[in-house]
């Protein structure tokens, strides 16, 4: 399951699917959904390609 776009009190969020609500980006005009990389230090953010955090 992946995440799904809510709006709360008119805001958007991604509902997770560990149950988390996290801001959701905007770029030209679309929804952007974060990626995330699970290494052995934990979770890592895919932002351009490139690994950060």
């Amino acid at each position: 399951m992946g995440n799904k776009l809510v709006f709360v009190s008119g805001a958007p969020f991604w509902f997770t699917p560990e149950g988390r609500f996290e801001a959701a980006e905007q770029s030209n005009g679309l929804f952007v959904e974060r990626v995330l990389l699970r290494t052995e230090r934990g979770l890592r953010e895919i932002v351009n390609g490139k690994v950060v955090r």
